[in-house]
């Protein structure tokens, strides 16, 4: 992934302490596979939900005939980036609100040394009921979602994944809610420095059948890089890439886009501070 590729010798020797001390205490309390005294971290909400900040970026009027002309640069960047923003707010809407509730909720213990968090929610005022197990395997927690909406099903599996020990790493993989057999439709990767802000998740549409299977979109944050925040963006359908880029605190140059499809040359466009369509330098 493009946010997190190389991690500092800092980052390395802190990961490897860590992991004695975390081995160590798991090797004392276990007694079975996969059995541990202190329930798993759970991976933050941002593992699931990508920042879509960038929509609301930049503020001025996009209406009339702005609109492919002085501000045409932004403008195609945020089509592309609200294109997935739509099509992911309707479909992790229910596992999205499914997650997020578990941090409100203290796991359980099971027999079989696995945890489980277990709560009611809602979905479009639909009651739903949880039931989040995380499992230490491998020196890896897994995780499984499982969901009960009332009047329609029971247990149905919306989400899996794993993430590492120091929750710096992991997936997610989600089946189609709707779906009585089990149908995956939308892979997640994320990683996350715990010495820098750098970090970064990507979608990749891997449901079989699909005409957009193999697109994908990423997002990261890159600290002490000159544009700071990213999308890059594959449509499977054509083979096109959208890159985009941009400065949380800009300078002459607030963002840029390259899109060879689009513009006819591999070439980055840039726009100002107010969108505007600028040279790049």
């Amino acid at each position: 992934m493009k946010a997190i590729r190389n991690i500092t010798c800092l980052n390395v020797v802190a990961i490897l302490l860590v992991s004695i001390l975390l081995f160590s205490s798991c090797a004392e309390n276990l007694s079975g596979p996969g059995d541990q005294e202190v329930a798993p971290e759970l991976p933050p909400q941002t593992t699931m939900r990508m920042n879509f900040d960038f929509l609301n970026s930049t503020k001025h009027a996009k209406t009339g005939e702005e609109i492919g002309k002085t501000r045409a640069h932004w403008n195609w960047a945020v089509l592309n980036v609200g294109v997935w923003n739509t099509i992911l707010g309707v479909t992790l809407a229910g596992p999205v609100i499914a997650f997020g509730e578990s941090f409100n909720h203290d796991p359980e213990r099971q027999e079989d040394g696995s945890w489980l968090w277990t709560y009611n929610f809602q979905v479009l005022g639909v009651q739903h009921t949880a039931k989040l197990y995380g499992r230490l395997e491998s020196n890896q927690v897994q995780w499984d979602m499982f969901v009960s909406r009332q009047g329609a099903f029971t247990d149905r599996r919306w989400f899996f994944g794993q993430s590492d020990l120091l929750v710096t790493e992991g997936t997610w993989t989600l089946n189609d809610p709707n779906r009585a057999t089990e149908t995956s439709f939308l892979f997640i990767e994320w990683q996350r420095d715990l010495q820098s802000d750098d970090a970064s998740i990507k979608y990749t549409n891997v449901l079989d059948g699909n005409a957009g299977k193999g697109s994908y979109i990423e997002y990261g944050r890159l600290e002490n890089a000159e544009f700071d925040l990213f999308y890059d963006i594959f449509n499977a359908e054509n083979g096109n890439e959208t890159d985009i880029e941009w400065d949380r605190n800009p300078g002459a140059v607030a963002g840029r886009v390259a899109d060879e499809n689009r513009f006819g040359d591999a070439s980055w466009r840039c726009w100002d501070a107010s969108g505007e369509d600028i040279d790049c330098p």
